[in-house]
């Protein structure tokens, strides 16, 4: 994650690089924030604009959207408001790559043109395939991981696994890249995360009518289970895929990050 004192706010659009022409709207990982999107941002052309879209909650602890449809709708009106047509270029990592894939499948049921759906290391939720889905172990490790939480505070004294309830109190110990928030403020994290994580679980995708490039963490525990061809019963067009040695909670560090810029770079540079 970034650290807090260069962060750009919490207010659901911030923008993270200035530039001209149509934007790419970066839709937010599970924890809501988005800040993380600006390591891309060196990668493209210097004139690409880059806002983000994060969660409601951060700002409104009271503000969480009841379906992955409500945030998409609200992100939608939010990007409309920015650019009230197409073409759309939209991106979106792990969680916001659902809600990135429905604002793309909407816009276009509407008439409007997208001209890049990106998801990074982002799958469909497959019940019948319980293996494929980390456990709410694994999501609060990579939070708290990607937090820069000590790793040893993340095993309970007794050995059982990482909990709501321990998770909170390692954020609020501190000594992590988070540290400049309030406790409130951490608590509204950890508390759009496991919103988001439910949300997923009850979440069918809807079907979108054009191609999609897709982002692969060859390094994640879950990723021989998992095949961006999942998306083929939600997707129409082409699938172009790419793997990067990387884990899923480390896209956004510097190496995997110049690696995904440089797909982006070369696909926003194509006339629609």
């Amino acid at each position: 994650m970034v650290n807090v004192p260069t962060h750009p706010g919490f207010q659901p659009l911030v923008e993270l690089s200035p530039g001209s022409g149509d934007p790419l709207f970066c839709v937010h990982p599970a924890a809501g924030i988005a800040w993380e999107y600006a390591a891309l941002a060196p990668h493209l052309d210097p004139a690409q604009r880059v806002l983000a879209l994060q969660a409601e909650g951060l700002a409104d602890p009271g503000l969480l959207p009841a379906s992955v449809e409500r945030i998409a709708e609200r992100f939608l009106a939010l990007a409309r408001g920015v650019q009230p047509h197409g073409p759309y270029r939209l991106l979106g990592w792990s969680f916001g790559g659902i809600v990135a894939h429905t604002m793309a499948s909407r816009l276009v049921a509407a008439g409007e043109q997208v001209a890049l759906l990106a998801l990074l290391d982002c799958f469909p939720y497959d019940p019948a395939s319980p293996a494929q889905e980390p456990t709410d172990h694994e999501y609060l490790t990579t939070l708290l991981e990607n937090a820069g939480c000590d790793p040893s505070r993340l095993v309970s004294p007794d050995g059982a696994p990482l909990d709501e309830e321990r998770a909170r109190a390692v954020l609020l110990e501190r000594g992590h890249l988070l540290d400049g928030l309030e406790d409130a403020r951490l608590a509204a994290v950890l508390q759009v995360f496991l919103h988001n994580v439910r949300l997923r679980r009850r979440f069918t995708p809807e079907l979108f009518r054009g191609d999609l490039l897709f982002v692969k963490a060859a390094l994640e525990r879950t990723a021989p289970l998992n095949s961006p061809e999942a998306w083929r019963r939600y997707v129409t067009g082409r699938i172009e895929s790419h793997e990067i040695g990387t884990e899923h909670r480390l896209m956004m560090r510097r190496e995997p990050a110049a690696e995904i810029g440089g797909l982006l770079a070369t696909r926003l540079a194509q006339r629609p």
